[in-house]
């Protein structure tokens, strides 16, 4: 089991992670560079909000399959949560390059915080699992 789960969504996981790096590089980059040419007011492009809630999402993803394989927890918040990651990538294009990093930072502080607190982490027996 661990075997399949580390060889099949390893590599998921780290390309989310630097897929979202790279977002957030790009982000830095135009506010370091940007505001004196461009205006601070600048949009970022698709493929930078892509990046960094694509990447957001992808590892999410990946995430929820990797507890699926070796524990077989499933969750429906975890499910939401990458499809709001996805369905942010809209909001945040039309937003100001720091504005957009907000948002993506306010996103992952309240998945954080929503996990936290919610009642399957003060009591994993509630958790669904496969089989059951």
């Amino acid at each position: 089991m661990a075997v399949n789960a580390y060889s099949l969504v390893h590599f998921p996981l780290v390309i989310g992670v630097i897929y979202m790096a790279l977002g957030i590089e790009q982000v830095l980059d135009q506010l370091t560079h940007g505001p004196a040419e461009r205006g601070a007011e600048m949009e970022l492009a698709w493929i930078d909000t892509g990046a960094m809630f694509g990447g957001t999402a992808l590892y999410l993803g990946a995430r929820l399959a990797f507890l699926r394989m070796t524990a077989g927890e499933s969750s429906q918040r975890q499910i939401i949560a990458v499809g709001l990651a996805i369905l942010l990538i809209p909001a945040a294009r039309k937003l100001p390059a720091l504005a957009a990093l907000g948002l993506l930072a306010a996103f992952l502080l309240a998945l954080v915080a929503h996990e936290w607190l919610s009642p399957e982490a003060r009591n994993p027996s509630r958790v669904h699992r496969r089989g059951t």
